[in-house]
């Protein structure tokens, strides 16, 4: 049994950890139930389990910190327990592995918990003494988590990604004109509505001898303004570096891309999209619209354009949910330029 409990922040999971704190002491009346838990990167936390397991002399439970193959960690358990967000479920669900999904959810999480408790695929608790009674069913009664799984694969689309990309392809090649020539390879393509807006080719980042292959492109102020200054905080050398769609974005067109982790996606949009706010009137109702997946990579891209916002004044606010509401209203209620948030919290706020 794999309980998740790890975040990068710990506030939206105060509950879960209550709950999980409050069913250790039980496990020693649970017959062959193993728990793991995952703690992330909270060490802290991880310390307070470790001490927990240890004061009630547990060899049923064993706790992680921060976990890289979290998939494989996922198809070796047999029951997740989980909060409702919506990467955490999918996981699972590709995973082929029964959830029990733990504490109130709001905004998209609420509409993830009726999903999957209407279908059968998953149960829901709000309570420790909930999530108690309901092991001990599952304990008695293994045959409920055969019949999740069922339920489970009539929602499950582990090639959902791979399909879309397949559908795109055959379509485009379908509406392809026969008299155009497509001999050139294409290193990325970029969007204006449906017609192609820009295109990057593979000779064009080729890195020419003493030159750098971004040393035509136009620079956003923000950069040459914060590589002037000593004062203000540094940006990571992988988000000060000018990027292919930086001029694209100024000249105010829709990019498509895709990079890796850690070379600067975030700076890649918000640095010319800040460098236009900049012109734009100030208002109560936000100049951008940055939309996430998960509410901590919200969080994580409000730092970011903070940093770099520090010498404009640009006004940066999240909206996510899993969190108290009332906070959030109330910042939005000041006037904002960049908000950040996750689907669900946006289509509600």
């Amino acid at each position: 049994m794999l309980a998740l409990a790890g975040a990068k922040l710990p506030r939206p999971y105060v509950h879960f950890r209550e709950s999980l704190d409050q069913l250790i002491p039980y496990l020693h009346t649970f017959k062959g139930i193993h728990l793991v838990i995952v703690a992330g990167s909270d060490e802290e936390y991880a310390f307070h389990l470790r001490r927990t397991v240890s004061d009630h002399d547990l060899d049923s439970v064993t706790v992680l910190d921060y976990v890289e193959e979290m998939a494989a960690l996922m198809n070796a358990s047999d029951l997740v327990i989980c909060k409702s967000g919506g990467l955490t479920v999918t996981e699972c669900l590709c995973a082929s592995v029964p959830m029990i999904l733990m504490g109130r959810a709001y905004g998209q999480e609420k509409a993830n918990v009726r999903m999957l408790t209407a279908t059968g695929a998953a149960l829901h608790v709000t309570t420790s003494r909930e999530l108690i009674d309901t092991l001990r069913h599952v304990n008695e009664h293994p045959e409920s988590t055969h019949a999740m799984l069922i339920n489970a694969s009539f929602l499950r689309k582990p090639d959902a990604a791979i399909d879309i990309a397949g559908r795109r392809s055959t379509l485009r090649r379908a509406s392809r004109p026969k008299t155009r020539s497509f001999a050139k390879k294409h290193f990325l393509h970029f969007y204006w509505g449906r017609k192609p807006a820009h295109t990057l080719t593979a000779s064009n980042l080729t890195q020419s001898k003493g030159k750098k292959p971004y040393d035509d492109l136009r620079r956003p102020r923000l950069i040459k303004d914060r590589s002037r200054s000593r004062r203000e905080p540094r940006l990571p050398r992988a988000d000060a570096r000018p990027k292919p769609g930086h001029p694209l974005v100024l000249q105010g067109r829709d990019v498509i891309a895709a990079a890796k982790t850690g070379t600067g996606k975030t700076a890649a949009f918000s640095l010319p999209s800040l460098d236009k706010l900049e012109k734009s009137t100030r208002s109560k109702s936000p100049s951008m619209l940055v939309i996430t997946p998960t509410r901590e990579l919200a969080i994580q891209i409000a730092e970011v354009c903070s940093t770099m916002a520090a010498k404009t004044a640009h006004r940066i606010a999240t909206v996510v949910g899993g969190v108290a509401v009332n906070p959030q209203i109330t910042r939005l209620a000041k006037g904002v330029d960049v908000l950040i948030a996750t689907p669900g919290a946006s289509s509600t706020s």
